[in-house]
């Protein structure tokens, strides 16, 4: 019983989740065209008044995610004025914040920054600035374990390959596709996605398969082929490694699994967290379900994994992050934000 919104704000401590919901509600108000103005998403986030860069420690760290939504929907919807905006903690005026965060939406237009920093001392811009990177020797001995989640395809098998190349330790690849087992005997010949999807059609089903099932089945065999692939390769190299399926949002199954492992020997030296999954849709059209899939992975995923290391003297955390979470991505606000809140 409201006249239609002009503008959302998201403020500091929504759930990632929930923040995606009130911006798929408020879509259609904010793409209007019967405004006098264009539209306009905003959002809040304290982390230390410049997104995470001053290297100071952050109570909110998920507060990260609404920056991702933000740089999405800019992208997808280039008829509203989005900005993230990061509040510093060090204010202790609420109404001069107030006044701050309002000034700048009274002044927002096309050409205001994607992300603004506000302080007590100013404003703080975002500037992308080359880095080099820099060599030194891996601090790691023979018996020392690297758990590598995502880490049995795609980029991260290559970064653990090129690890073993490295140094001599012993890799645990963990991936929620079940472990590899041999092909059965209708299926070793087939090479091509076709020639496996006939042989599939013709030997898997009990009735003809719907095009999803027909897919699925194939991306499992798929995916059981890429693992044992990486494992032969691996092996070729010299290196120690083993796969283990694994739900790594599962806490508990998490904890057991490195339990058994430290009881076989070897001390848990480093963590490579490379998991994560895509269910690309648009902002309007993501489901709670896709979303949790994709944030969950990355999120909690890492914060089961630093859970059950806790007792481990850890050398190494490296966390897989991607271009979708700096500048956003269409059609992957899930992924940026969950992207994101690694990043802090």
């Amino acid at each position: 019983d409201v006249d239609p919104p002009a503008g959302l704000i998201l403020l500091s401590g929504l759930t990632p989740c929930y923040a995606l919901r009130i911006v798929q509600a408020a879509a259609p108000y904010l793409r209007a065209t019967q405004h006098s103005r264009p539209g306009f998403l905003v959002s809040i986030s304290r982390l230390d008044g410049a997104f995470g860069f001053l290297g100071q420690p952050l109570a909110a760290p998920e507060d990260g995610a609404l920056a991702g939504l933000i740089k999405t929907a800019a992208l997808e919807w280039p008829e509203v004025v989005c900005q993230a905006m990061d509040l510093s903690p060090e204010w202790d005026n609420n109404r001069a914040a107030a006044e701050a965060i309002v000034n700048e939406i009274v002044h927002l237009s096309a050409a205001s920054p994607r992300e603004l920093g506000i302080t007590p001392d100013g404003r703080l811009g975002l500037a992308l600035l080359p880095a080099p990177v820099t060599s030194g020797d891996l601090d790691l001995e023979r018996d020392d374990i690297i758990l590598i989640s995502g880490g049995a395809r795609g980029v991260t098998a290559a970064a653990a390959l090129a690890l073993a190349e490295a140094a001599p330790v012993r890799l645990i690849l963990l991936g929620h596709t079940p472990a590899p087992e041999a092909d059965p005997q209708w299926l070793m010949r087939c090479v091509e996605a076709s020639e496996m999807k006939r042989a599939l059609m013709a030997n898997a089903f009990d009735a003809p398969p719907s095009p999803k099932e027909l897919e699925a089945a194939y991306r499992r065999y798929q995916a059981q082929r890429d693992i044992q692939a990486t494992l032969n390769t691996l092996a070729k190299a010299g290196a120690r490694a083993s796969y283990h399926s694994v739900d790594i949002r599962d806490s508990d199954a998490l904890a057991a699994l490195l339990e058994a492992l430290r009881h076989e020997g070897g001390t848990i030296r480093g963590v490579i967290h490379g998991a994560g999954v895509l269910e690309d849709r648009l902002i309007v059209d993501k489901t709670p379900a896709q979303f949790e899939r994709v944030y969950a992975t990355k999120v909690e995923g890492l914060a089961a994994i630093l859970a059950a290391t806790d007792g481990d003297e850890l050398r190494q955390i490296v966390l897989y992050s991607s271009v979708s979470g700096r500048m956003g991505n269409s059609g992957q606000a899930d992924y940026a934000m969950a992207n994101e809140a690694l990043n802090k």
